[in-house]
């Protein structure tokens, strides 16, 4: 595999040119085998674009980015495709086939495990609120995977959790 450097105007720098490729080889090490990839630089009014078409095991990968610094162009375009690899990672993982059914009936209790609730706790998770606003908190639940988002609201200073509904849309419970 052989990263291609086009650009639509001023052609970049040597040290663009490598800062890119040195970035790119360690994107590539999280993609597996890459078929082929290209960077174009293309000059624009303010600063430069940056496109990143690389396709690697049969998925194409594509980001964009406008700096005025180029190398702050690549280091934006190299996160979102990493971004990209790491939820195409964890879809694959997610569809992965089960492994059989765990037993938990005859586990000991423990300190995870409360003992009105034996045999069906199979998991517990502390999580720290952060505190934000509604809107932030919508947001950050959008961008993850979980299937709700706990938080500290500012406004309300209460701790709520949003959720998604099952009629669509999302909803939240303020815990008091």
């Amino acid at each position: 595999m052989r990263l291609v450097v086009r650009s639509v105007g001023a052609p970049p720098s040597k040290r663009e040119n490598d800062y890119a490729e040195k970035k790119f080889q360690r994107l590539s090490r999280l993609a597996g085998p890459v078929d082929n990839a290209e960077i174009v630089y293309r000059e624009e009014k303010v600063g430069r674009r940056v496109d990143l078409v690389f396709q690697a095991a049969g998925r194409v990968h594509r980001a964009t980015a406008r700096d005025v610094d180029p190398l702050k162009a690549v280091d934006v375009v190299m996160d979102k495709v990493q971004a990209q690899l790491r939820k195409a990672h964890g879809r694959l993982t997610d569809h992965a086939p089960a492994r059989g059914k765990r037993e938990i009936a005859d586990q000991p209790l423990g300190d995870h495990v409360l003992p009105g609730e034996a045999g069906h706790v199979v998991h517990t998770k502390t999580v720290s609120l952060r505190p934000m606003t509604l809107s932030e908190a919508t947001l950050a639940f959008e961008a993850s995977k979980l299937p709700m988002f706990p938080f500290h609201n500012v406004e309300t200073s209460l701790p709520e959790v949003v959720y998604r509904r099952d009629t669509g849309g999302l909803g939240v419970m303020r815990l008091r």
